[in-house]
């Protein structure tokens, strides 16, 4: 049987430009705040640094998130690097239906990355984009995984269709 392998990462670059201006007023607010209180160094400046310090390491950071998905003869296996060492499984015999859709991420999920909706739409891993694979378990609870490969996605589910529903 086929297995399906995809990796997606933040690499837009207005999401770089964002970044990018991020980090340097935060690097230039702090400088001339620790400039202006050089004489007078308060919790007040070193608690600001630090939390401004923080804001841009995790805002860097969101350049090295990894979205993984591999589907195979076990079922759908996804996660974001490095939060999710080993990916999550959704096993074939806990899958009711699995299928390509085209979604509106900001309307159904509030953007990307890892989101959960308070409608019925369940969680969601996303980079980019508007195609994903959606999970409907068992249980009605639901997980969308972004693709930038929707046919691909398509052929490979076809291929594992028999799997669905077989073992209750």
């Amino acid at each position: 049987m086929k297995v399906f392998v995809e990796e997606q990462r933040f690499n837009q670059w207005w999401l770089y430009a964002i970044i990018f201006a991020t980090m340097v007023t935060i690097v230039i607010s702090v400088y001339e705040v620790y400039d202006a209180t050089i004489i007078e160094q308060t919790n007040e400046f070193w608690m600001s640094a630090g939390i401004g310090i923080v804001i841009s390491f995790i805002m860097f950071a969101v350049l090295f998130l990894k979205l993984e998905t591999k589907i195979d003869e076990r079922g759908v296996h996804y996660g974001f690097w490095p939060f999710q060492l080993k990916l999550k499984t959704a096993e074939w015999h806990e899958i009711e239906d699995c299928y390509v859709r085209q979604y509106r991420p900001i309307g159904e999920y509030g953007g990307w990355g890892y989101r959960f909706s308070l409608k019925k739409h369940g969680k969601a891993y996303n980079v980019k984009g508007n195609n994903g694979i959606q999970i409907v378990f068992k249980d009605d609870s639901r997980t969308l995984i972004g693709t930038q490969k929707p046919s691909e996605v398509a052929a490979v589910l076809k291929q594992y269709a028999h799997k669905l529903n077989k073992i209750s």
